[in-house]
C-alpha cells in the first residue's frame, strides 16, 4: 500500500531524532534540540511558538515519558519536564544546562516511564572499569553505584520497577541481565545471535523486537516471561525502528515500511511517498499523525501522514 503524505514543509537541518508529545513536536539535529509548539495535538502546519537549545555534545537518544523528555549525549543527560511551553522555561532554557554529567564518551542511560528512576551505565576517562548507577528521577539523586562487570551497550526500564542490562560479547552472543531499581540483579539469560536494533514497548509487557546484526532482514520477538524467541522474516532491512499501538513499526532509508504486530504476529507492508531522491532520518507518531523527516543531496523535509489510515489497516 502506497501511503501519500497529507504535507510536507521544508527543514533548515538534517533531522536525526523526532518526536511528538501532545502539542509539542521535537527535532534533533547535531547537538541542538528544536521545540515547535502547535495549536492542538493534531500538529496543523501553522507554529504557535518554537525556540532552540545547545546542547554540550550530538543528541544519542531523545525519549518521551509522561511527565517529559529526556536527552542524552555521549556524557550528559538533560530533563525536559512538561512545562516546555510555558514562557518561564522557555527563560530558562536560555542558559539550559544538564541535570548530570559524567566522566565518558560512551554514557547509556534508560529512564522509567514515570520518570521515577534512571539507570547509568559509562566508563569513566582513562578507565577500562564500568560503571552502573541508580539515579533517582528527575532531579538526579545518586541512589547506589558500583563497578559493573560488563559495559552494558543498551539499558532498557522496563516499568516503574525494573530493568534490563544488554550485552554483546566476543562470542557473537547476546546477554540480558535483569535488574531492579535499586540495582540489584535478578535474573540473566543469553541467546547465541548479536543483535542490531532494539526497541521496547511499554504495552507489550515483558517483550521486546530486534533485529539480528548478521541478518536485518529478520526481526527477533522475544519474550522474557516466559522465554520464547520468534523469528519474522521482513522485506526490508530496516534502519529505525518505533514503538506503536499495535506493536512495532519498521522503516527503511527508502521508505518502505512494516508494522509487526505484537500480538498476532502479523506483519503489514507499506510505502512512504517520499520527495525524489529522499533518504529516511528519523520517524515519530501520535495518536492522528505519522511523521517523517527525510533529507536528499541538498535538502531536508518533514511530512505528515495519516496514522489513521495506516492503523485500520493493522
Amino acid at each position: 500500500m502506497i501511503l501519500t503524505p497529507t504535507s510536507e514543509s521544508i527543514l533548515a537541518h538534517k533531522i536525526t531524532h523526532l518526536a511528538i508529545a501532545d502539542k509539542q513536536l521535537y527535532l534533533g539535529y547535531g547537538n541542538h534540540l528544536l521545540l515547535q509548539c502547535y495549536q492542538d495535538s493534531r500538529l496543523p502546519e501553522a507554529i504557535v511558538d518554537q525556540w532552540s537549545m545547545t546542547l554540550d555534545k550530538p543528541i544519542r537518544n531523545l525519549t518521551l515519558n509522561s511527565q517529559g523528555c529526556m536527552i542524552s549525549t555521549l556524557s550528559s543527560i538533560y530533563y525536559l519536564p512538561q512545562n516546555t511551553a510555558s514562557p518561564e522555561f522557555r527563560f530558562f532554557t536560555t542558559t539550559w544546562l544538564p541535570v548530570v554529567s559524567f566522566p565518558t564518551n560512551n554514557l547509556v542511560c534508560s529512564l522509567d516511564t514515570l520518570t521515577s528512576w534512571l539507570a547509568v551505565s559509562y566508563i569513566p576517562h582513562k578507565s577500562k572499569t564500568p560503571i552502573f548507577e541508580i539515579f533517582k528521577a528527575p532531579n538526579c539523586q545518586l541512589l547506589r553505584s558500583q563497578i559493573n562487570r560488563k559495559p552494558w551497550q543498551m539499558l532498557i526500564a522496563l516499568d516503574n520497577r525494573r530493568g534490563l542490562g544488554i550485552y554483546q560479547n566476543r562470542q557473537q552472543e547476546t546477554e540480558f541481565h535483569l535488574f531492579n531499581r535499586r540495582g540489584h540483579w535478578l535474573a540473566n539469560f543469553t541467546i547465541k545471535t548479536r543483535l542490531d536494533l532494539v526497541v521496547y514497548n511499554p504495552l507489550f509487557d515483558h517483550q521486546i523486537l530486534a533485529t539480528e546484526g548478521n541478518n536485518s532482514a529478520v526481526a527477533l520477538l522475544i519474550t522474557f516471561e516466559k522465554f520464547n524467541i520468534k523469528r519474522i522474516n521482513l522485506d526490508i532491512i530496516p534502519s529505525l525502528i518505533v514503538s506503536c499501538p499495535q506493536g512495532y513499526l519498521l522503516c527503511d532509508r527508502q521508505g518502505k515500511m512494516v508494522i509487526v504486530n505484537g500480538d498476532k504476529h502479523q506483519v503489514n507492508q507499506y510505502q512512504l511517498s517520499l520527495s525524489p531522491g529522499a533518504k529516511v532520518t528519523a520517524i515519530a507518531l501520535s495518536t492522528t499523525q505519522l511523521l517523517v523527516a527525510s533529507v536528499t543531496a541538498d535538502q531536508s523535509y518533514l511530512q505528515r501522514f495519516s496514522w489513521q489510515e495506516i492503523s485500520d489497516r493493522c
